[in-house]
């Protein structure tokens, strides 16, 4: 068969901003700073959605903020992970997020642990303690040098390996776990 294809469309910054100007823009336009965010939410949706069927998947990988894009983006989706620092906060935040994707409804949501210290037993409270509340994803990404380095700008290309390290594995482990989900087959209930 033919190879897979990848189509990247990376982000940047420039986003904060224009986001900032389509606000405005809509502010203008329908007065309530509620439709505004609505209707923001909605476009983004119908902006992911118009790429059904040409894609088997489509992955965005969201900033930490929860802008109104970000929220249409979430709106839309089937799958959410949430990645979280298992410290004091945890537990109230990875709840907040949780509880508005229930209310939005329609997607699947894990969440993952990130930068955790394999010697931290406060840690491993927590994480247990947020996946007894909230369905964990059975993934949990370390504290380690070559994962926070490996987004460190490189002139060359490299391998995979060359640009994770020894946290190729962690990587390896995580997507092995979402397309595990993604492949599953899908269980319509009968009403």
């Amino acid at each position: 068969g033919a190879a897979p294809t990848l189509d990247i469309m990376p982000s940047s910054h420039d986003l904060d901003d224009r986001e900032a100007l389509l606000m405005i823009a809509h502010q203008a336009r329908f007065h309530k700073i509620s439709d505004a965010f609505d209707h923001m939410q909605a476009r983004m949706g119908q902006i992911i959605r118009s790429v059904d069927g040409q894609y088997d998947q489509v992955v965005i990988d969201c900033a930490p903020g929860l802008s109104q894009l970000v929220w249409g983006a979430l709106r839309s989706a089937d799958l959410v992970l949430i990645p979280y620092i298992p410290d004091r906060t945890a537990e109230d935040n990875v709840g907040w997020l949780a509880q508005r994707l229930k209310d939005i409804g329609g997607m699947d949501y894990y969440t993952v642990p990130n930068r955790v210290s394999g010697q931290d037993s406060r840690a491993q409270g927590i994480i247990a303690a947020v996946g007894g509340k909230y369905s964990p994803f059975g993934v949990q990404i370390p504290a380690t040098q070559p994962l926070a380095t490996a987004l460190d700008y490189r002139d060359q290309p490299g391998t995979f390996a060359s640009k994770f390290g020894t946290g190729a594995q962690y990587v390896n482990a995580l997507t092995d776990t979402v397309l595990k989900v993604i492949n599953q087959p899908i269980v319509v209930a009968a009403q």
